[in-house]
């Protein structure tokens, strides 16, 4: 049988948990994926202190989920394509993040190698400015929700390990035998919630065709 790849992906780090997702990819020594936020970076030196963490990890690839996460006004800051474009450049700068590969905020867009899908057409303009600058817009097939207003995962473990399974298995997912999934790094500020990410991990590690990959090598083939 041939490989499987997973691509666990967090969003909108440095934030409390970044600290805890860094631990545990060292300790089950597998590659994972962070979409990072400068503004938050800036935030205080703490969260600077676990953006280091991620980027001194050689598990750990960052990438970019713009400067000012649209500021959560998602439609405004989608339709200025070129501003928002300049905010992702800022972003890149500010960080000095060296793939060009980013995940809009608020939007689950693909778009890359001339292969394009989107879930809303505010984003779409700004997706192809990033697209015409040598970017790849990556987004996910799955997503580990998170609870309001505890923060905590939403979905069991298992709910979520059946899931991965299923894309891979029914080949639904936006490139077959490639699984990607959204997390958020505050969902792990607590112990039962860093539990629950190992004993996600631990799971997939069982499958003997599961992979673990970064996104700059998406999509993995056989």
């Amino acid at each position: 049988m041939s490989p499987r790849y997973i691509y666990l992906t967090f969003d909108d780090g440095p934030l409390n948990g970044s600290q805890f997702i860094d631990s545990i990819a060292t300790a089950k020594n597998i590659k994972i994926n962070a979409f990072l936020i400068g503004k938050h970076d800036r935030m205080s030196k703490g969260l600077h202190k676990y953006y280091e963490r991620y980027m001194n990890n050689p598990l750990v690839d960052c990438y970019n989920h713009s400067y000012n996460h649209a500021n959560n006004k998602f439609t405004y800051f989608y339709s200025n394509a070129e501003s928002a474009y300049e905010d992702f450049d800022k972003n890149e700068k500010e960080l000095n993040l060296k793939h060009k590969i980013v995940r809009l905020p608020g939007r689950n867009i693909w778009y890359f190698a001339d292969r394009k899908r989107i879930d809303m057409q505010s984003g779409s303009s700004t997706a192809d400015l990033l697209y015409q600058n040598g970017y790849r817009s990556m987004g996910w097939d799955c997503e580990w929700k998170k609870g309001k207003p505890s923060g905590m995962p939403v979905e069991s473990v298992s709910f979520i390990y059946r899931q991965i399974n299923n894309r891979l298995r029914n080949g639904t997912s936006f490139s077959k035998n490639n699984v990607v999934l959204l997390m958020h790094d505050d969902m792990f500020q607590t112990r039962k919630a860093q539990k629950m990410l190992s004993d996600l991990i631990d799971s997939l590690k069982l499958h003997p065709n599961y992979e673990f990959a970064h996104m700059r090598d998406y999509p993995k083939q056989k």
